[in-house]
């Protein structure tokens, strides 16, 4: 059917109207149906391009349409295909078919383009004109029984009160979907509403039931084949991961939503998923990883114009990257965030998701750049109208904890301990249902608040709880910065045994079995946590832990680089580290080797796994410091 549109098409002028227009038709359908987007846009497209025309169907066949009704059905129908893309133009084409609907006093069809534009509005952070479509869409359906349509409108409407914090409104709101949904008996109408409880829970901070209630949305959905609704199931239970720290929890959420996505072929929602892959390789220690991912994600959001995505990645990207020690990168990566969304302290942002990764992200880097005192005032900022309770549905559970942490570390640099120490207090609190990761970050910031007030014995009892929590939990890095704290905050007088294990059977990272870290003298303790430093290529950590073994009178181990390096890598591997060592961009190496891009991404990506480093700087300083370097370039 799609190669015969596609005849028609070219034919031009030689074939007749009507039957083209048929045929169009009815290939937009099929490709709509087996959710081939871009080509049934293409045939949409040219099917509403001869209705503007005025040419007419030589036959509708069974089609429940006449000709005066196909223009606004076209219309509505191009905007859902263009919304699967993430094309922007479906606002205007679905505008356009309701001012057709309005004059016919269509109620029905009024309040579903309502719907789809309150939606479309939502996703692009416009909360105020999303709220107005579905007033109006409510309004056209006042005297009608109730129908799906008015199900949809009341989800719509129940999310956005909840992204602008609106508790009192969404909870009426959901009350009236459930009485709605009662008398419509649809398992579509049933999905939804779990899924709106589920995202009630989650407001309340009740994870668990949120859980809950978007697995059941899941078991509804896909019994009913209603995969848009399976990919919003999906996404809530990745969130619940993200929130609990059980990334392979969340992974296996966000790859089972990914391949939904991409079935559906909605790259928005498969920027998400990969957003939340990215964040789950991240917690696992794969930070190589999960910046590929977070890279691909930004590529496929640029590609397809979505702003808000693009702004959550590059905001993930550069929390990383400044983690990492890549300051410059990161402050690159928010500068692209954009004038509206970039900076956590712009009281106006339409969205308030984004800007809230945006300071987490912006908080660390400028604690990595040492200015502790802009960092609180940051953090300050950012956890103020989450930690009050007017921040949106889900904000709170997800950016709250991070930004609480880092709001005690910088508290702690800047010496304010004792305001730390209310800090750790306020993210206790949050832990409300006995969640292991919660209860880490709380024990990490006690630990560091203490160790601010000079007390040695409370603070590594709180960050020995907090290590064997991360390390249960397999984050390696929060593991590795627990126990780098505590050899910090060691007893550096109690004498040093060898720079071995000296007989000590602890492992770090692994959960339960052998010696516990206190076991461990402060030198061993900074020799694991250089170890897992080194392995993650995170090189500021590594710096740290260096210079604290030589504070304790030991000198760090040295990594024999250069040979295991040249046997480590292949030939064209090892042309392609130095390349990135003399400064080239994977497009200016791709030009220099005639290969392409993603030959060389694949290759870049070998490397960093082979040799334990996990960004571009981190490589550059493996290459210098091994001798990798070509004979022309060292001299």
């Amino acid at each position: 059917m799609s190669r015969l549109a596609r005849h028609y098409r070219g034919a031009g002028a030689d074939a007749e109207p009507g039957r083209t227009l048929a045929v169009l038709l009815a290939a937009g359908e099929r490709a709509w149906a087996i959710y081939t987007n871009e080509e049934a846009a293409q045939h949409y497209a040219a099917a509403l391009g001869m209705v503007r025309e005025g040419h007419q169907v030589a036959d509708l066949g069974d089609c429940s349409l006449n000709d005066e009704q196909l223009l606004p059905w076209l219309l509505e129908r191009l905007g859902e295909v263009w919304a699967r893309i993430g094309e922007g133009a479906a606002i205007s084409v679905w505008n356009e078919a309701l001012l057709v609907r309005e004059r016919a006093g269509d109620a029905v069809a009024v309040a579903r383009l309502r719907c789809r534009l309150a939606l479309a509005e939502l996703d692009r952070g416009r909360l105020d004109r999303a709220l107005a479509h579905v007033t109006a869409g409510l309004a056209a359906l006042a005297n009608c029984q109730p129908c799906q349509e008015q199900a949809d409108l009341q989800v719509a409407r129940f999310h956005i009160l909840n992204r602008l914090g609106e508790a009192v409104g969404a909870a009426e709101t959901l009350e009236t979907l459930l009485l709605v949904t009662k008398e419509l008996a649809s398992p579509r109408a049933e999905a939804e509403a779990k899924l709106a409880m589920s995202s009630f829970c989650w407001w309340r901070n009740d994870i668990a039931q949120a859980r809950e209630y978007a697995l059941q949305a899941l078991e509804v959905s896909e019994r009913a084949e209603e995969m848009a609704i399976s990919c919003q199931a999906y996404i809530v239970l990745a969130a619940t991961g993200l929130h609990s720290g059980e990334h392979r929890f969340m992974r296996g959420q966000a790859e089972s939503g990914l391949a939904v996505a991409q079935r559906l072929g909605a790259p928005d929602a498969e920027i998400t998923f990969r957003f939340y892959l990215a964040f789950a390789n991240f917690m696992a220690g794969s930070w190589a990883k999960s910046l590929r991912l977070n890279g691909e994600a930004v590529a496929l959001a640029r590609r397809i114009g979505h702003a808000r995505g693009q702004a959550y990645l590059l905001a993930q990207r550069a929390m990383i990257l400044a983690l990492q020690g890549d300051l410059s990168e990161a402050e690159a990566c928010l500068a692209e965030v954009g004038a509206d969304l970039g900076s956590p302290s712009r009281e106006g942002s339409a969205d308030k998701y984004v800007v809230s990764l945006a300071g987490v992200a912006e908080t660390a880097l400028t604690l990595e750049r040492g200015q502790p005192e802009l960092a609180a005032s940051i953090a300050r900022a950012l956890v103020r109208p989450l930690a009050a309770g007017a921040a949106p549905a889900g904000l709170k559970q997800l950016f709250t904890p991070m930004g609480l942490m880092l709001l005690a570390e910088v508290q702690v640099a800047a010496g304010e301990p004792e305001s730390a120490l209310e800090t750790a207090g306020k993210l206790m609190a949050l832990n409300r249902t006995d969640v292991p990761y919660l209860a880490a970050l709380a024990s990490r910031a006690e630990g560091i608040a203490w160790r601010g007030l000079s007390q040695r014995e409370a603070a590594l009892a709180c960050l020995e709880r907090a290590h064997r929590e991360f390390a249960a939990l397999e984050m390696p890095f929060e593991a590795a910065r627990c126990l780098l704290e505590m050899a910090e905050v060691g007893d550096r007088g109690s004498g040093v045994r060898d720079q071995g294990s000296g007989g000590c059977e602890y492992r770090p990272g692994i959960g339960g079995g052998g010696t516990g870290p206190r076991s461990l003298t402060p030198v061993q303790a900074a020799l694991h946590a250089l170890a897992i430093f080194e392995s993650l290529g995170i090189q500021r950590y590594v710096d740290r832990a260096r210079r604290l073994l030589r504070e304790l009178g030991v000198s760090p181990p040295t990594r024999r680089r250069t040979q295991r390096g040249k046997e480590a890598l292949s030939l064209r591997q090892l042309e392609i580290a130095r390349l990135i060592a003399e400064g080239m961009t994977t497009n200016e190496i791709t030009v220099r080797l005639c290969v392409s891009r993603r030959t060389v991404e694949n290759h870049l990506e070998h490397i960093y796994r082979r040799l334990g480093v996990g960004s571009r700087a981190a490589l550059t300083r493996y290459v210098c410091e091994a001798g990798l370097l070509s004979p022309a370039h060292k001299r």
